[in-house]
C-alpha cells in the first residue's frame, strides 16, 4: 500500500473478515514522514527503494497471497520477477497506474482540452525545443505502456468494482482474474450523514481537480455557448498548479463572479456540504475517475452528468443509476427530481459494508488458510 485514506477501509474489512493473518506494509521512500492519511496502528511503514527491495522479497516469499493496492511502487516489476512464481498476485485496479497501459493518451481527451495540453509544450519556447519536448513525452509514455503491461501480466486476480476497467486490459492478460472489490462502502464513507437538499439548478459542481482529464475546457466553452446563467464551482485543491491557473483564467474571463474555484484543501465534511449546495455534478471525464465525487453525488440524488465512454458510467448504468446528458443544461426547468431518488438505494445495496466483507472474504479465499501481506 501507499499512504492513502481509503486504506483504512480495506483495513477495517481484512480485520473483520479475518482478523490476524496479514500483515500491511505502507511503502515509502522517505522513511522520515510519517504517515499522512492512514490511521490505523496495523500497518507497517516499509522503506522502499531498490537497495532495499532484495530484503522484501524474501520476506514476502513467506506468504501465500500478496495484494497490491495500486502500481504505484517504484521498481515494482523487479520485486514482482523475484517472487516465488506460485504466489498468487491480488491488483486492486487504483484507476491512473491501470489506465497508464495505454501508450495513446488521446483517447482520454476532448478536443479543446487537447488542443491545450499539445500546445502548452511549445509555448514560449523556441519550435524545435517544443518539438523535443512532445517527443520526449510520447517516449515516457511508451515506457510506462510497457511497464504497466509487464506489471498486469504477473497479476492473476484483477480486484476492481467497475467491470469495464476490467474488460479494457483483460486482453493484455487473458489468464487474469477479475474479482469484486470496492474499497467505499456506504457507512464508512458516513452516507447516512448526508442530508437529502432540494436540487438548485442554478447551481453546478465541475469536476474534482486541477487534472486535464477533467476536460474543463469543454465544459466550461459548452456552458459558455448555451449561456449559462448559474454558479459555477470548481474543485482545484489538487493537481497541476499550471493547469489549474489556466482553468481559473479561462472561468474568470467567461464568467466571472459565478466561477467559483476551489483551491484549498477543506475538512471532508465541509466538502460535501459544498457539494450538496449544488444541484448539478457534471463529470466530464473520459477516463474512470473521481469514483468517490460520482457515488457522493449519486447518493445526494444530484442531477449527475458523465462522459457517456466513461467505464464508470458504463457500470453504474448497468447497476440502474439514473443520469442526464449534457444537454439537459440547455432547458434545466425540464430536470425531474423524482427520477433520481431511487439513485439512493442503488448505491446502498451494491457498496454495503457486508457486501464488501463478503468481496474480501472471496479474495481472501479464507478455506485454503492462505495468509496474505
Amino acid at each position: 500500500m501507499k499512504d492513502e485514506k481509503f486504506l483504512d477501509y480495506f483495513i477495517e474489512q481484512s480485520e473483520t473478515v479475518a482478523p490476524e493473518i496479514s500483515e500491511y506494509w505502507i511503502l515509502s521512500d522517505d522513511m522520515k514522514d510519517s504517515l499522512k492519511f492512514v490511521k490505523s496502528s496495523l500497518p507497517k511503514p516499509v522503506e522502499w527503494t531498490r537497495n532495499t527491495i532484495k530484503e522484501h522479497v524474501q520476506k514476502a516469499n513467506c506468504f501465500d497471497k500478496i495484494i497490491l493496492h495500486s502500481f504505484f511502487f517504484l521498481d515494482l516489476d523487479l520485486f514482482l520477477k523475484r517472487l516465488r512464481k506460485n504466489i498468487e498476485v491480488v491488483w486492486i485496479f487504483w484507476g491512473g497506474d491501470g489506465y497508464s497501459f495505454a501508450s495513446n493518451e488521446r483517447q482520454w481527451y476532448l478536443p479543446l482540452t487537447w488542443a491545450h495540453k499539445r500546445n502548452i509544450f511549445r509555448e514560449d519556447v523556441p519550435l524545435l525545443r517544443g518539438t523535443i519536448r512532445i517527443i520526449n513525452m510520447s517516449c515516457l509514455r511508451m515506457v510506462k505502456s510497457r511497464l504497466t503491461r509487464r506489471l498486469i501480466k504477473r497479476v492473476n486476480t484483477r480486484a476492481t468494482w467497475i467491470k469495464y476497467d476490467y474488460e479494457m486490459i483483460r486482453h493484455i492478460n487473458p489468464k487474469m482474474e477479475w474479482s469484486y472489490y470496492s474499497y467505499y462502502t456506504a457507512e464508512q464513507l458516513n452516507f447516512s450523514n448526508l442530508e437529502y437538499q432540494s436540487i438548485n439548478i442554478n447551481r453546478l459542481w465541475l469536476g474534482n481537480s486541477a487534472t486535464d482529464t477533467n476536460n474543463h475546457l469543454d465544459a466550461l466553452d459548452y456552458l459558455k455557448s448555451i449561456q449559462w446563467q448559474g454558479e459555477i464551482v470548481v474543485p482545484l485543491s489538487y493537481g497541476s498548479a499550471e493547469y489549474r491557473e489556466k482553468i481559473i483564467e479561462y472561468g474568470v474571463k467567461n464568467f466571472g463572479e459565478k466561477f467559483i474555484p476551489l483551491v484549498d484543501f477543506i475538512p471532508l465534511e465541509q466538502y460535501h456540504q459544498l457539494m450538496n449546495s449544488c444541484g448539478i455534478v457534471w463529470m466530464n471525464h473520459i477516463r474512470q475517475q473521481a469514483a468517490g465525487n460520482i457515488l457522493t453525488a449519486i447518493y445526494m440524488g444530484k442531477v449527475v452528468i458523465m462522459n457517456h465512454n466513461n467505464n464508470l458510467y458504463k457500470t453504474l448504468k448497468e447497476w440502474g443509476i439514473y443520469f442526464e446528458s449534457q444537454e439537459i443544461l440547455t432547458r434545466p426547468d425540464a430536470i425531474s427530481t423524482d427520477s433520481f431518488m431511487n439513485n439512493r438505494r442503488i448505491i446502498w445495496s451494491h457498496l454495503s459494508f457486508k457486501k464488501s466483507l463478503g468481496d474480501v472474504k472471496r479474495i481472501y479465499n479464507l478455506n485454503t488458510g492462505a495468509n496474505q501481506i
